[in-house]
C-alpha cells in the first residue's frame, strides 16, 4: 500500500518481469507467497511449504485485478519496450502497477543477474537464453549510435539497437 490520493489509499505492486531476447516471459511478484504470472494471464501460486518445494503450482484466486484490469498487457509491452531498446538477451525489468490505474505503470529497476526463484519455469529460462547465441538471434548494432555509451543510447534520439523492433511508441513518449 502506498501513497495517498484524495484521502484514499492506492494499491501498489512490483513486478518482476523477466526478458528473453526483447521477449516478455513472466513476472513474479511476491505478494506474501510465491507467486508467478505468465503470458496467458495465468496466475500460479505456490502456497504451501510442500508445493514451494515441488514446483507444484495451483491457479491463483487471488489478485487478479493484474489480468481484469488490463494491467498485463502494458507490463508486457513497457518491459519488452525496454528491453528492446537496451538490445539485451536477458534482463529483467522491475515495474510498478497501481491498482485501479492500468495507466500508472513506471520503471523502477532492471537487472542482468536476478536472484528470482522461478519455480517449475527455471529449467526452461536458460534455454530460451542459450537457443538464441546457439542459432546467433543476435547482430553487431551498426546504428546511428554504435559508438555512444549505452547510457547514452535513446529511443527519442533514433540511437537506440533495436529501432525497428519497436512497433509503436512506448508509453513515456
Amino acid at each position: 500500500v502506498g501513497a495517498t490520493r484524495h484521502g484514499r489509499k492506492k494499491t501498489v505492486f512490483e513486478l518482476k518481469v523477466e526478458c528473453f531476447w526483447g521477449r516478455a516471459y513472466l513476472a513474479s511478484v511476491n505478494f506474501g507467497r510465491d507467486t508467478i504470472i505468465l503470458r496467458d494471464g495465468s496466475i500460479e501460486l505456490y502456497p504451501t511449504w510442500w508445493q514451494s518445494k515441488v514446483n507444484a503450482h495451483t491457479e491463483s484466486p487471488y489478485n487478479t485485478w493484474i489480468r481484469e484490469e488490463g494491467h498485463l498487457d502494458k507490463v508486457w509491452k513497457l518491459a519488452e519496450t525496454a528491453a528492446k531498446i537496451m538490445g539485451i538477451d536477458q534482463v529483467r525489468i522491475d515495474i510498478f502497477i497501481t491498482k485501479g490505474d492500468p495507466d500508472a505503470i513506471a520503471i523502477n529497476e532492471n537487472s542482468i543477474s536476478s536472484g528470482m526463484g522461478y519455480r517449475s519455469h527455471f529449467e526452461f529460462m536458460p534455454k530460451i537464453w542459450a537457443q538464441g547465441h546457439v542459432e546467433k538471434w543476435f547482430k553487431k548494432y551498426e546504428g546511428p549510435g554504435k559508438d555512444l555509451p549505452v547510457y547514452q543510447l535513446s529511443y527519442p534520439d533514433k540511437t537506440c539497437p533495436n529501432q525497428g523492433l519497436i512497433s509503436s511508441e512506448p508509453p513515456y513518449a
